[in-house]
C-alpha cells in the first residue's frame, strides 16, 4: 500500500515529494513553506476536496510531514522521490499518519473566529479520517483586528494547539496568524 492511498479522492493531493517550497494562494493571500531539511511532504487541498461536506466548512489546505519509514535511509536519500513510502502494510501507513505533523492552513478575509472554528473542525475530521494527532494552525487573513485574537473561538483553538505542541513536543509554533502572506520554515 502507498502512503497516499488513504487520501480519497486522489485529486486532493497537490504534491508528495521533497520540493523546497510549497505555496498555497487563494484570494490574494499566500502561505509559503520552505522545506529547509529536505523532508518528504504531502500537501493537500482540504475544503471541498479531501473533506467534501455541505454542512461544515473545513480549512483550505494542509501540509503533512510524515515520519520516515526508515530514518537512516530517508536522510541519505538525495532523490526527489518517495520510494520509502510506496511498499507499506496498511498498519504501517496508519502508524506513520499517527506520528505525522499536520499543518492546517486557512486563508480568510477578516473573520478570524470563523477561521479558528474551521481549523478546529478540520482537526477532528483529520483525526477521524487519518488518525493524525499532531497539529499546528496557520491563518492568513486579509485583515486581522486585535479584538479577533480575543474571541472565544480563537482562544479555544490556541489552547488546543498549545496543548498538542506540549504533549507531542511539536517543534513548530502552535498557531500563527498573519495578514496577506505567511512564511514558514519546516
Amino acid at each position: 500500500m502507498k502512503f497516499t492511498e488513504m487520501i480519497n479522492p486522489q485529486s486532493a493531493i497537490k504534491s508528495f515529494d521533497r520540493r523546497s517550497h510549497i505555496v498555497f494562494t487563494e484570494n490574494n493571500r499566500t502561505y509559503e513553506a520552505e522545506n529547509t531539511n529536505n523532508k518528504v511532504i504531502l500537501s493537500l487541498h482540504i475544503d471541498k476536496e479531501f473533506i467534501n461536506t455541505t454542512t461544515d466548512k473545513k480549512c483550505d489546505f494542509s501540509i503533512i510531514i510524515p515520519e520516515p519509514v526508515n530514518k537512516k535511509q530517508s536522510t541519505k536519500c538525495k532523490c526527489n522521490g518517495t520510494v520509502e513510502y510506496d511498499q507499506l502494510e496498511e498498519e504501517q501507513v496508519k502508524q506513520i499518519y499517527s506520528e505525522s505533523i499536520c499543518f492546517l492552513i486557512e486563508t480568510k478575509g477578516g473573520d478570524i473566529s470563523t477561521a479558528a472554528l474551521q481549523i478546529e473542525k478540520t482537526i477532528l475530521a483529520m483525526t477521524k479520517l487519518l488518525g493524525i494527532k499532531k497539529f499546528v494552525g496557520r491563518i492568513v487573513a486579509s485583515k486581522c483586528k486585535t479584538q479577533e485574537m480575543y474571541t472565544q473561538e480563537y482562544k479555544k483553538l490556541f489552547r488546543l494547539l498549545k496543548k498538542l505542541k506540549e504533549e507531542y513536543s511539536i517543534p513548530y509554533e502552535a498557531l500563527i496568524t498573519k495578514t496577506y502572506k505567511l512564511e514558514d520554515k519546516i
